[in-house]
């Protein structure tokens, strides 16, 4: 699968294809276009947390209030694209059972059983160290607007 020749694959499409599909097999790389997808959504969420955090820096409220609409848009997105893939695994049994090895299995672990669930599994490990990424400078800009009323602040009062 090369990255350029990646064609979008809307809901409809996913529809159309688990519902209108004479194919007894999923295509592995209508999946590995969709966790691609996934993966560049994802990087654009870092991108704009990281922008967020500047935009905290300086205290630029308005910046701050642009970004956040922005980020949530790009959220929005992943929930689209993991409701698309989910209904690819909807059309049999079968399907179900590839959809969990390729987007459930731990990929630190799992074999994989052919070139696109290597390039499947590659992808989603990008993915969980983004979303680490994320994770923790969205912790540090919670902390930081928030001050005491932060979640985490919280948290850690509770936890002692």
């Amino acid at each position: 699968m090369k990255k350029d020749s990646i064609q979008p694959v809307s809901k409809v499409q996913a529809v159309t294809a688990v519902k209108g599909s004479n194919s007894e097999n999923l295509n592995i790389e209508d999946i590995a276009i969709l966790v691609w997808r996934r993966y560049n959504i994802i990087k654009e969420i870092k991108k704009l947390t990281d922008d967020l955090g500047e935009a905290c820096d300086r205290q630029d409220q308005i910046s701050m209030d642009l970004i956040l609409q922005m980020r949530q848009d790009q959220l929005e997105f992943c929930a689209g694209n993991w409701e698309t893939l989910m209904l690819l695994g909807e059309k049999d049994s079968h399907s179900a059972a590839v959809m969990r090895h390729l987007l459930r299995s731990d990929p630190e672990t799992e074999e994989p059983r052919s070139e696109e669930e290597r390039q499947i599994f590659d992808i989603r490990r990008k993915m969980h160290a983004i979303i680490e990424e994320i994770k923790q400078k969205d912790k540090m800009i919670n902390i930081r607007t928030a001050r005491g009323e932060s979640y985490y602040t919280k948290l850690e009062e509770k936890s002692v």
